[in-house]
């Protein structure tokens, strides 16, 4: 549907609600567990089919006619059927149907993301609304740290100091943070976006950065880094590649200036020390602000000696912003009674260079299970149950933490084709949608690399708020072809 001249009808209202409201699910669910509870998924449900509805009745076409979104869309239509086709024989019923709840939420989103961005008054709007929405997210989950006795959030036991709030998952609030940095950083490169969007996407870098630390996310880490690279590749953008030297560094200055207040980083901490540490990290992150917006807008001018003198200047405001840091933090120690218990645990920084996890562990007992049934699998949701039975140590574990290797597990060699239809319709779309237009493609095609490799590590498919993100960017690929075209897109 491409946009007209004018104030639009009842019906092009209507189909640019359903886009709207598609664009604004991932946002919402995340502030319900990420959706990864019954109800609040049921809800989900509800308004994706609603929308996808919408879209049957006011879009002229309202299924893909073009292979990558009918490879997209058939990939999850042959999972839900083969979640439904394998429910009698699962040893984990319920937690099966969860996992057909998720793909029932999946299909319509997807299938009326794809037609509703084909809307030219959509598409212009879809990364923005994606990077608003994790800067919303991440800016919840990071009030509870900077104004405590403002914000009151739940503290999980189980995060160990990672910020996890609200999703609820402290590596799950990572790739989201990544995204957003992602995100970020293609719409501060992209010139022919306004300079109001450039500026306000870079002047968010530091905030996501600083969720991305508290996180503590050595994968979501990864991804964001994997995802920067490709954008620079797919872009094939000199202003990519200066936004994002930018952008490592102001990312670099942010998570370190997290590293020595303790205090701030451990919600479990005393209140008055951890005021005094987030109202200073509130400072040090409105500076990194206001430096990535000054730099940001001289990088279309600047040259690359230039370039390498702002380098230089960033690293030693990063350096300064942490010794000030440690100062600071130093004397409010010695000026308050509260006691700081400094341990190392799950939100210390070193976990950033421990290779320790439990995911070995987990994809071997999943393989194993794989090659014991590799035609189907042992049913859908059965891992939980194989690990039980199998598992090396008495750890709990619901997911293989590999959407790859728990689908082999539990749908085998058809759960495995049905993942090939839906990333070779990604893979597909990415090629021509860069074809097309290079500049609008790169962000999304960047964000669905990144999700691809955090998927391969985390349970991010078992999450809605963070796969809703990147099937929405799935979909944005599967949609540009059909109505690339120039010009600015705000």
């Amino acid at each position: 549907m491409s946009a007209t001249s004018g104030r639009p009808s009842i019906k092009q209202f209507a189909f640019l609600s359903a886009g709207g409201l598609i664009l604004l699910l991932p946002t919402a669910i995340a502030f319900f567990s990420g959706g990864f509870f019954a109800e609040a998924r049921a809800w989900g449900l509800i308004a994706a089919w609603a929308a996808f509805l919408v879209v049957a009745v006011t879009a002229p076409q309202p299924l893909p006619r073009q292979r990558p979104g009918q490879l997209l869309l058939g990939g999850l239509a042959l999972l839900a059927l083969l979640t439904v086709l394998e429910l009698g024989r699962t040893p984990a019923e319920a937690a099966a149907v969860d996992d057909l709840q998720r793909l029932l939420l999946y299909l319509p989103f997807t299938a009326a993301a794809i037609a509703t961005f084909g809307s030219t008054r959509l598409q212009r709007w879809t990364s923005p609304a994606l990077l608003t929405g994790t800067v919303v997210v991440c800016g919840y989950g990071l009030l509870g740290r900077l104004v405590p006795s403002l914000v009151s959030q739940t503290i999980n036991p189980q995060a160990d100091g990672r910020l996890d709030q609200p999703v609820t998952y402290w590596n799950a609030m990572g790739i989201i943070a990544a995204m957003g940095i992602i995100l970020a950083v293609y719409l501060a490169a992209d010139q022919s976006r306004t300079r109001r969007v450039n500026i306000v996407a870079a002047a968010a870098i530091p905030w996501l950065a600083a969720t991305l630390a508290l996180t503590v996310s050595r994968g979501a880490i990864a991804a964001a880094v994997t995802g920067v690279l490709v954008l620079i590749i797919a872009s094939r953008s000199t202003a990519a590649l200066r936004t994002a030297v930018l952008a490592g560094f102001v990312v670099a200055a942010a998570a370190l200036a997290t590293f020595p207040l303790h205090a701030f980083r451990d919600p479990s901490a005393g209140l008055t020390p951890r005021i005094a540490q987030g109202l200073l990290m509130t400072v040090v992150l409105v500076v990194l602000s206001i430096i990535a917006v000054r730099v940001q807008r001289r990088l279309a001018t600047i040259s690359d000696v230039e370039l390498r003198v702002a380098a230089v200047r960033l690293l030693i405001a990063a350096t300064a912003i942490t010794v000030l840091s440690g100062f600071l933090l130093a004397f409010s120690s010695a000026t308050t009674t509260n006691q700081i218990s400094i341990k190392s645990s799950g939100g210390s920084p070193s976990r950033l260079v421990s290779a320790r996890s439990s995911r070995g562990a987990y994809w071997d007992v999943a393989l194993r299970s794989f090659r014991a049934n590799p035609a189907l699998g042992r049913g859908p949701a059965s891992f939980r149950v194989e690990w039980l039975r199998e598992r090396p140590f008495p750890e709990a574990a619901r997911d293989a933490h590999s959407l790859y290797i728990e689908t082999a597990a539990e749908l085998g060699l058809l759960g495995l084709l049905a993942l090939l239809l839906v990333f070779s319709g990604v893979i597909l779309a990415a090629v021509r949608a860069c074809s097309a237009n290079r500049a609008a493609a790169a962000g999304p095609v960047a964000i669905m690399a990144a999700w691809a490799l955090h998927a391969g590590l985390d349970w991010d498919w078992e999450m809605p708020a963070v796969s809703l993100i990147a099937l929405a960017c799935a979909a944005y690929l599967c949609a540009l072809p059909a109505s690339a075209g120039s010009g600015r897109r705000d």
